[in-house]
């Protein structure tokens, strides 16, 4: 319903504006006041919006396709001096043709809007995007066509990213169609070769995503990804929705398709077993930024950043009685909207100091490739 909208600096004033040609079923147009009517009835004690009611002072209509909702305070979508939300901050790295950068942290700390934005999903409000050396970061959408070609993605849930009304030979092969000088006649051979590269049968390639199981769906999603012979690959928790058995099956082809084809993968996850199974060099998030950035080795046995000593204690000892010495942190990753001054770990750091809460880190390298975001950290190597 709504074409536009916009925010007012202080983040107290939404204006929204109405598509062109809406009507109601007696041809009526639909105008703005006829929403903030809609609107203050859905806000009624017993609506469905008194939350929305709760927060706010005004809903005013300006003319037939503008009306405004006033707050009580900001909220939302409106805190730095541009009124954006800062979902992903000066985060920097680079990932080298055959190499697998894993990108860990919690929930809410911007390891998908990452891999969103490297694919051009979500445009970047500022900084830089290269593949092989060109700047892509404002491409058109002419260009952008060429560039998938060589940007890919593997989704978390292989169910929910394939189109249900395909059969998975058509999955595949409408990329070919639109993106590809694939001769037509050729399209189904080299459909069947991917499947078997991937190992799927050719008698799967007339099933629909429904009648395959989670594993076949997941190489269904890989053979997808591949089909263009892409240079890099974003696979968003690709495993985190099959079974531990399944898993395996899955990482252990995706890195023989590595070493096969040269692959560059993004991998983002929380499972950190599984990142150390399958990853070159990994890189720490905490609610929009890098915190350290190292090989896998370092990483794992020579953690830096108290947060990422925090995760790595989480991860279960593979011998009977082991144990670790879990650092249990205190509260939850803070909102994005309000995020904490200075370093943004300090709410929940047990080593935080008066430094930490007004002065924001920036990554320093302290060894070889190996770099980390913390002022305890600077002063130790310094």
């Amino acid at each position: 319903m709504v074409g536009d909208w916009s925010v007012s600096d202080d983040g107290m004033v939404y204006s929204f504006t109405l598509r062109d040609g809406l009507m109601w079923h007696d041809g009526d147009p639909v105008t703005a006041a006829d929403c903030v009517a809609s609107i203050e009835r859905w806000g009624k004690p017993d609506g469905m919006g008194q939350k929305l009611m709760d927060f706010t002072t005004e809903l005013t209509a300006v003319d037939d396709k503008t009306f405004t909702l006033t707050l009580k305070e900001p909220y939302g979508l409106v805190l730095d001096s541009h009124g954006l939300v800062l979902a992903v901050d000066g985060v920097a790295f680079d990932i080298r043709a055959g190499e697998t950068l894993g990108l860990v942290g919690e929930s809410g700390s911007g390891k998908s809007t990452v891999g969103k934005t490297v694919m051009r999903l979500i445009d970047p409000t500022s900084g830089e995007i290269r593949v092989r050396g060109e700047d892509v970061t404002r491409a058109g959408s002419a260009r952008m066509r060429t560039l998938r070609r060589q940007m890919q993605m593997v989704f978390q849930d292989p169910y929910a990213s394939l189109n249900t009304r395909l059969s998975a030979r058509s999955i595949v092969a409408e990329l070919l169609e639109n993106y590809s000088e694939v001769p037509r006649g050729e399209i189904d051979d080299r459909v069947r070769a991917l499947f078997q590269r991937v190992g799927l049968g050719p008698d799967q390639m007339v099933k629909y995503p429904h009648e395959l199981s989670g594993r076949q769906r997941q190489r269904l999603g890989a053979a997808r990804a591949l089909v263009l012979n892409p240079g890099l690959i974003v696979a968003d928790e690709p495993v985190s929705a099959l079974d531990v058995s399944v898993q395996a099956q899955v990482l252990n082809l995706l890195m023989d398709l590595q070493d096969e084809l040269g692959l560059a993968y993004l991998f983002i996850s929380h499972d950190l077993a599984v990142v150390e199974h399958i990853s070159h060099r990994v890189a720490v998030m905490y609610l929009g930024k890098n915190v350290e950035l190292t090989d896998r080795e370092t990483l794992f046995s020579d953690p830096r950043h108290s947060y990422t000593r925090a995760l790595l204690s989480t991860v279960p000892v593979p011998e009977p009685g082991a144990r670790r010495d879990r650092i249990i942190l205190k509260g939850d990753i803070p909102s994005p909207i309000n995020p904490p001054s200075g370093c943004r770990f300090h709410t929940r750091c047990p080593f935080a100091e008066a430094r930490c809460l007004s002065e924001e880190p920036v990554m320093c390298a302290i060894g070889s490739g190996h770099q980390v975001a913390c002022h305890l950290v600077d002063e130790q190597v310094g």
